[in-house]
């Protein structure tokens, strides 16, 4: 892995000062907040945590799924290729008075057991890593339930990828490149690993970039209750967040 290891995915996020501004720059402001309660809520509802579950949070980066689940009542393991990442989750966890275990590991080689947790999440990741189906194998192999991620559809408007990241890079000049992915080649991927898809869904009709430039959450979420009501999101929407089981499944 040393030459996958200087991949950006692995470069940027281990530098402690983008660790430190990374939940500003992402969240910052009353959009960026707007769209973290948004996610976190999403995933909730879609993991139906229990109290005493065993939760591994995959790529917990500064936390953002860790926090809340610990709080529901999970024993939550976070992991991150990046130590700065997990310093600053695990400051946020002291600060909260939360307890959260954590660990340095990569996601596509994680040293633990087949079927240890009953949830495994993973939130802005898959779009990153150099091989994704080894991450989807490794989400899947440490799960005895659950698999909640999420990734950015190309039947979105990411299909117009290189044109939007040159208007990303105009407001943020460190915008990464990512990976697309089809909503059929994720679901082919987990049927390999023996995992069925129970609910596929769409966050935004509209990038998180464009609800970024119109500063206003109220605007916002009125807009994207429309789109949803008129069906657009189901079909276009982007992230998309599937959940699976652990269940294994014949044919297609």
């Amino acid at each position: 892995m040393t030459k996958a290891r200087e991949h950006y995915s692995y470069r940027y996020y281990r530098d402690p000062n983008r660790a430190r501004e990374y939940d500003g720059d992402r969240y910052g402001g009353a959009t960026g907040q707007w769209f973290h309660e948004l996610e976190v809520e999403s995933y909730l509802q879609m993991i139906a945590p229990r109290k005493g579950q065993r939760a591994l949070d995959l790529g917990s980066g500064t936390g953002k799924l860790a926090l809340p689940l610990e709080s529901a009542g999970c024993r939550v393991l976070a992991t991150d290729s990046s130590p700065a990442m997990l310093l600053e989750a695990s400051r946020k966890a002291k600060e909260s008075k939360i307890g959260i275990g954590f660990a340095v590991m990569d996601g596509h080689n994680l040293a633990l057991p087949d079927g240890g947790w009953d949830i495994v999440v993973c939130s802005r990741v898959l779009m990153h890593v150099v091989k994704p189906e080894r991450l989807v194998a490794e989400l899947c192999r440490v799960s005895r339930g659950k698999v909640v991620f999420d990734f950015p559809p190309s039947s979105s408007w990411n299909l117009l990828k290189p044109f939007l990241m040159r208007l990303k890079k105009r407001g943020n000049p460190g915008t990464h490149p990512y990976k697309i992915f089809g909503v059929r080649w994720v679901k082919r991927e987990l049927r390999r690993q023996g995992f069925r898809v129970k609910e596929v869904r769409r966050l935004l009709f509209l990038p998180y970039f464009v609800h970024r430039g119109l500063a206003s959450p109220r605007l916002s979420s009125l807009l994207e209750r429309l789109f949803r009501l008129l069906g657009l999101t189901r079909l276009w929407g982007a992230p998309v967040l599937i959940l699976a089981v652990n269940s294994p499944v014949v044919g297609e």
